[in-house]
């Protein structure tokens, strides 16, 4: 049996698989030490391609190697976002139509080769036809032959292979047909069993809602209705701010891709998709929301050089109603534009409080003229009532929730009465009331998890653009 190559950032490694035909192991270091590598990916692309100047004349062998060089140099860029085009553009010869030519036909490598010596592919163009094939009879709901059934992070102590300590860890993705085959390489690397799969989830039951959704709203996978129609953010990072902050969702996030959460950067390569819902929603002839900056703050410091063009976007987009949250409402006055006025028409201003002594945050919000007024309770750490009802005037909007432990740490405690009593008290006040969620320890959420009383509570303010 032929080893099988792996690529790392910096040298070449060979694993046997346990089964050749079934699996395909795949090892990417992590690493910031990547620009040899880099370098070396660019001087092979280019001399690969000054054989052959358009994609119809380069040979199948040499698109098969741009592509894996493509497809390696994107993973190490993984973590910089928009960088990987940028490197392209700058390092290689390959405009951007066929470069993605052949990284398709390196993710395809080991279905070409089964065809090859058939003589079914023998060149870039059958071998595109071919994959073009199986795509649609994919499409159409037959299975593809390789699935992705793991992926494991690993310490880089437990890889032996490797000359480098340097790098901090290997992520292994296995695709293969065959969990066996998964577990039998892994043991061979680790010298441990694969880890179980984690249980799947209780079907959903049948829930009474208290309040009927909006027609337009999206519903997430689990079937759930969501507060909002899309989300969207024009930068990321973000610093804690407040207790509400300890567990939050954006820092376990980006920490498990290795990325400083605390470092704010501009978001480059999505601006156009406001534009696109922009566009859907006027030919539809109604309004969408949009929540922004679930993982930063819209009012950040750090994000000044850029906001002007984030007001702009929003400018452009009257069919879209933003709704932007933020804990710091002292800075949100200074950072308005010029032509705020009363509010834009198209612009919800929200913040949140999860304990009473940042309740002084509605009264800064509620200073401030806008459509509407919203408050995010989340998550709730301790009982807020009777004090919120003494700062609730003027908002048309309460969400509640408990924390997200998003597999990381248990959330902190939350009691449901807590939750009922904001709901009563905006009942009392005609106050649409949205419930996310009770506490619960990782991303994914039961149909149970919504239940307050046996109920599923959906209130949310109808799209308006009417101060």
């Amino acid at each position: 049996m032929k080893k099988q190559k792996v690529l790392s950032s910096e040298t070449e490694y060979h694993l046997l698989p346990s089964n050749q035909e079934t699996i395909t192991l795949l090892a990417i270091a992590a690493t910031n030490h990547d620009l040899p590598r880099l370098n070396a990916l660019a001087k092979t692309i280019n001399e690969r391609y000054r054989a052959s100047q358009d994609c119809d004349k380069a040979t199948l062998d040499n698109a098969l190697i741009m592509g894996s060089c493509f497809n390696e140099a994107k993973a190490l860029k993984k973590d910089q976002i928009g960088e990987f085009g940028k490197w392209c553009r700058i390092n290689c010869s390959v405009n951007d139509t066929q470069r993605r030519i052949y990284q398709r036909l390196d993710r395809n490598r080991d279905l070409i080769a089964d065809q090859i010596n058939t003589g079914v592919v023998s060149s870039i163009k059958s071998a595109l036809r071919l994959i073009s094939q199986i795509s649609q009879k994919s499409k159409s709901g037959k299975k593809p032959t390789n699935k992705l059934i793991g992926r494991v992070t690993l310490p880089f102590s437990d890889i032996e292979v490797s000359k480098d300590k340097k790098k901090p860890y290997y992520c292994l993705i296995f695709r293969t047909t065959k969990r066996q085959d998964v577990a039998n390489t892994y043991k061979a690397i680790t010298g441990n069993d694969l880890p179980p799969d984690p249980p799947d989830e209780e079907p959903a039951e049948k829930i009474e809602s208290v309040e009927e959704p909006r027609k337009n709203m999206v519903k997430s996978k689990s079937g759930q209705h969501g507060q909002h129609d899309y989300s969207f953010n024009f930068w990321i990072g973000c610093h804690r701010f407040s207790e509400g902050c300890k567990n939050c969702y954006m820092f376990n996030e980006q920490k498990r891709r290795t990325i400083d959460p605390e470092n704010v950067r501009l978001c480059t390569t999505t601006w156009k998709k406001p534009l696109k819902w922009q566009k859907e929603a006027e030919e539809a002839g109604e309004l969408r929301s949009v929540f922004a900056c679930s993982y930063s703050d819209f009012f950040l410091p750090e994000a000044d050089a850029w906001r002007n063009d984030a007001w702009a976007l929003i400018r452009e987009t009257p069919n879209l109603v933003w709704q932007l949250a933020s804990k710091r409402t002292n800075l949100i006055a200074e950072r308005l534009p010029a032509d705020w006025g009363n509010g834009y028409k198209n612009v919800w201003l929200g913040t949140s409080a999860e304990l009473k002594k940042y309740l002084s945050r509605l009264d800064d919000l509620r200073k401030i003229p806008c459509v509407l007024r919203w408050l995010d309770l989340a998550p709730m750490l301790e009982d807020l009532m009777p004090e919120l009802a003494e700062h609730i005037d003027g908002f048309g909007w309460v969400i509640a929730s408990g924390e997200t432990g998003c597999n990381e740490v248990e959330p902190r405690p939350f009691d449901l009465q807590w939750a009922r009593n904001v709901r009563d008290m905006c009942s009392s006040r005609g106050i649409p009331f949205y419930f996310s969620h009770t506490a619960v320890s990782g991303y994914s959420r039961k149909r149970s998890d919504r239940l307050l009383d046996e109920v599923e509570h959906n209130g949310i303010p109808p799209l308006t653009t009417n101060p």
